[in-house]
């Protein structure tokens, strides 16, 4: 799975960013039962929709979870072009794919809105 990446630390996290790649972050754990559900319906969602995918494990780096504003676990952290655009605390990912991808879309605004 070449989409699936891990993150390293903080600083990995910063330098994707400045690259203003578009990707989602996903922190776990390999004792959440939510978070392992979670995984192999992620993983098939951002295949699919040929998106990067870096997770790293909640414990391995403090910082990430700092600059990610990490409250509870599974946490998918949606970046688009180098800026954090939100993030999602739910194992349910169907239910909250459709906000991945409104948050990664292009948005316009008609003239007569």
């Amino acid at each position: 799975m070449s989409f699936v990446k891990h993150l390293g630390n903080v600083q990995h996290l910063r330098d994707l960013k400045e690259f203003k790649k578009t990707l989602l972050v996903l922190v776990y754990s390999d004792t959440c039962k939510p978070c392992q559900r979670l995984k192999p319906v992620l993983f098939k969602k951002v295949q699919d929709a040929k998106l990067d995918l870096y997770i790293i494990k909640r414990a391995h780096d403090e910082n990430v979870n700092v600059e990610l504003g990490i409250g509870k676990i599974p946490h998918v952290s949606i970046i688009r072009e180098g800026e954090l655009h939100g993030g999602i605390q739910n194992s349910d990912i169907e239910v909250t794919w459709p906000y991945v991808e409104a948050c990664l879309a292009d948005f316009t605004l008609d003239e007569d809105f």
